[in-house]
């Protein structure tokens, strides 16, 4: 049976994290809790105190608890429809660009990128947008940040399971990645191409400032984690991160609940907004 935990547990497990430079004051009390008590049963603690002792001494244990919550679980082209609409939105970019004698360069932010699948998605995406416009689809930049070093190490590998392209339609899977035995398993690489448009740093979405100059910020399945107030801070680095007329991504739980953030629906079918242009 899964032990129990009360407020004041919750509280004094949460304040021990804190101290040892677990950023968790940015998460929902909720996911907090029950992250707390799947890594007591994880460590066979009995109590909440005895599991408080256990980070005071153990460091594994304390980076344990940061990998718990940081939500390194993606897949390539998640939600297929979406990346429709973001092609549609890519055109409309790069349109805009051409049409005011601009360059049709693009900037993207992957925001809490995990393993690298978004940024990658985001690249091919951007490629097929642009295939047989004449525009190369090296004028694509895309910035991918995470808190995590270990997956950001992971996505520079660019080296994923199969399970991990389940929606990736096989004429793409062709395309875009080389298949090869690793240690006796399949695994796919992101060929050089793709890899090379994708740029991994790593970056704190709630405590860094925002980057800056994006047309495009894609922040996916990320903020539902987040309280209230921490969604309403991360929303409005977003409008500072972005030109006016950019487009922000967010996962299909996600919506834009916030007056005043200077977003309007694009595809809200698709949770895809865009910063007024005025």
């Amino acid at each position: 049976m899964m032990a129990e935990i009360t407020r004041d547990e919750l509280e004094a497990v949460l304040s021990t994290l804190a101290s040892k430079g677990v950023p968790v004051r940015s998460y929902k009390p909720d996911f907090l809790r029950r992250r707390t008590l799947l890594r007591m049963a994880a460590t066979k603690s009995k109590n909440a105190i005895e599991y408080i002792a256990l980070l005071k001494r153990s460091p594994t244990e304390v980076r344990a608890f940061y990998d718990n919550i940081s939500i390194n679980v993606s897949e390539f082209f998640r939600d297929p429809p979406v990346w429709e609409g973001v092609a549609k939105a890519v055109r409309e970019r790069v349109q805009e660009k051409l049409s005011s004698c601009l360059s049709p360069s693009l900037r993207i932010w992957s925001a809490g990128c995990s393993c690298g699948e978004e940024p990658y998605t985001i690249a091919i995406a951007v490629t097929e947008a642009l295939r047989g416009t004449g525009i190369s689809p090296s004028v694509a930049s895309i910035y991918a940040t995470d808190i995590d070093k270990d997956a950001l190490s992971k996505a520079a590998k660019g080296v994923y399971t199969k399970e991990a392209l389940k929606n990736v339609p096989e004429k793409l899977r062709g395309r875009y990645f080389e298949e090869a035995d690793v240690d006796g398993e399949r695994r796919y690489s992101v060929l050089g191409d793709i890899r090379g448009m994708v740029r991994f740093r790593q970056h704190n979405l709630v405590s860094d400032p925002p980057m800056l100059f994006f047309d495009m910020v894609f922040c996916r399945n990320l903020l539902i984690y987040f309280s209230q107030e921490i969604q309403r801070s991360v929303i409005s680095k977003f409008s500072a991160a972005l030109h006016k007329g950019g487009f922000l991504v967010l996962g299909m739980n996600e919506m834009i609940m916030f007056e005043d953030t200077g977003f309007e629906a694009y595809d809200p079918r698709n949770r895809i907004y865009r910063k007024a242009l005025f």
